[in-house]
């Protein structure tokens, strides 16, 4: 019984794990080479991606174990619930992304490092935030629902794949909405 349990889980991680695995050094590269000066990226990257990662991470936990417990179930019964989830999860994305931006300008000023304005800050961080949370959550449940509807354990896909996919997601996102404001 142990020993095909960790067979099973040894077969279901390893795929994901090698993965996920590729796409950090993808991240790494498309942060590496960003077009843009840089400082205000490399700056919010780390909180953005760790915030981002959290949240999704979060939500799809809660997601598995809703879809484990039946309170929402495969076929989106009690979706009330589910949008209470996002909802929550959207706002606390919104709230740390704004301290992010604030905490960045802070800092830029601590260390004397001329660059970003205030706002300039709290839009990158606010869209990025929100746009990548966003992401991460529709991530989440279709992950979720994808590996609960095929008799696979959500548990082990997942957070594995929202954590990575936001650190990835979360580098272009930040990136693309530097180009833009």
């Amino acid at each position: 019984m142990v020993k095909s349990e960790f067979f099973k889980i040894l077969q279901e991680n390893s795929p994901i794990i090698i993965f996920c695995l590729c796409i950090g050094i993808l991240s790494g590269y498309f942060l590496n080479s960003s077009s843009s000066d840089g400082f205000g990226i490399l700056l919010i990257a780390p909180a953005i991606m760790a915030t981002t990662g959290n949240i999704g991470s979060i939500f799809g936990s809660q997601l598995t174990t809703a879809l484990h417990s039946g309170i929402i179930g495969a076929k989106f019964k009690n979706i009330k619930i589910l949008f209470t989830k996002i909802l929550g999860m959207i706002i606390l994305s919104l709230l740390m992304s704004i301290l992010i931006g604030f905490c960045a300008y802070i800092i830029s000023l601590i260390i004397k490092i001329q660059g970003r304005e205030l706002f300039h800050f709290l839009l990158l961080t606010f869209f990025s935030g929100l746009i990548t949370s966003s992401l991460m959550i529709l991530i989440s449940i279709f992950v979720s629902y994808v590996t609960f509807s095929r008799g696979l354990d959500p548990d082990n896909f997942v957070t594995p794949l929202v954590s990575t996919l936001s650190d990835f997601i979360s580098v272009l996102i930040l990136i693309i909405v530097d180009l833009i404001i």
